[in-house]
């Protein structure tokens, strides 16, 4: 049932993070972008609509992206692993990954942070985190201002502003080890990335680093304490 909640949110996701960034209303309600025929409520059912139709509109016949269903199966995915077995407050961590969720795909297709979705989820972000009496990490949050301040300055084309206002808003809910382990996870998948766009010969001179943030942010939340003992163990090994 999780998974299927999960999709749901995955569906309409998806939809918010690619038409807010190009200034496309909401409405009219979903249709197809090929010959704009207004769907129905069978059409919209996650996942089943998409494989019944066999990835096609059922009107024109036009091929429906392959995007919309890897969305809604890692939205699926992400909720259920976070509201069964997040360590923490299950929630607050959902609806924290949920909205990385939604400004990866924004960065990844337009190469920015959707400005309204960051504003509204962060503070949604902060107001939960205070309410649930959770530690505000002044010294993660100083940090993050002042390495803030110095890619601002020195590297600014190397990570984005936007890049570095995620971090902001997440870096007071995060230990300075968490926070660490985020950029070092993030970093090394970034680069990673860009090691194989060059193999295979791919445009890699603007990366979208959200996603990566966001894959570091999940596995630092869900994995904290094995990543913190490998670490361990790698500095200890002879």
């Amino acid at each position: 049932m999780t998974f299927i909640i999960g999709c749901c949110f995955g569906s309409f996701g998806y939809l918010l993070a690619t038409r807010l960034p190009k200034n496309s209303s909401l409405f009219p309600p979903s249709h197809c972008e090929a010959c704009n025929t207004r769907l129905s409520w069978l059409e919209l059912i996650p996942l089943l609509s998409f494989l019944l139709q066999k990835g096609r509109c059922r009107h024109c016949q036009t091929k429906i992206p392959f995007d919309y269903l890897i969305a809604e199966i890692t939205c699926g995915l992400l909720f259920t692993l976070c509201l069964n077995y997040s360590p923490a407050n299950p929630i607050i961590t959902c609806f924290w990954l949920y909205s990385a969720w939604l400004l990866s795909i924004s960065d990844y297709y337009f190469k920015i942070l959707e400005t309204s979705i960051f504003l509204v989820t962060s503070l949604v972000l902060w107001l939960g985190q205070s309410y649930l009496k959770m530690p505000f990490h002044w010294q993660t949050f100083l940090y993050c201002l002042l390495f803030a301040a110095l890619f601002s300055y020195y590297y600014r084309e190397k990570l984005g502003v936007g890049d570095l206002l995620l971090l902001l808003a997440w870096s007071p809910w995060l230990s300075f080890w968490q926070f660490s382990m985020l950029l070092f996870l993030s970093s090394s998948f970034g680069l990673l990335y860009f090691i194989v766009a060059k193999i295979l010969q791919k445009n890699s001179d603007r990366l979208p680093f959200i996603p990566f943030l966001s894959c570091g942010l999940f596995l630092v939340l869900h994995f904290n304490k094995t990543i913190h003992a490998l670490f361990i163990l790698a500095w200890e090994f002879p």
